[in-house]
């Protein structure tokens, strides 16, 4: 995380949310650099896949969205990323 200056965030509460698949923990805590690590297991239906984060008591969210394609044996690679966007809640 980092302000409007650019300057890192520590310590703010994120919480994390997927609509398909598993997200590991779904609650942290930034560290020094306003970093928060996570582990994302993607679902195993094809198409969009979505990770959301939330900075408690904030109105700040970002998302990062993933395509999961076809499996493997095909022409088409099994994901991709598809876009990092950041939103307000």
């Amino acid at each position: 995380m980092t302000d409007v200056y650019g300057n890192p965030v520590p310590d703010a509460k994120v919480n994390f949310s997927v609509k398909s698949g598993i997200v590991t923990p779904a609650r942290a805590i930034s560290d020094a650099k306003g970093r928060a690590a996570l582990t994302w297991k993607l679902g195993s239906k094809a198409g969009e896949q979505t990770l959301k984060g939330v900075v408690k008591g904030t109105d700040v969210a970002g998302e990062y969205v993933t395509q999961v394609g076809l499996p493997v044996g095909t022409r088409e690679p099994l994901t991709k990323p598809a876009s990092l966007r950041s939103s307000s809640k």
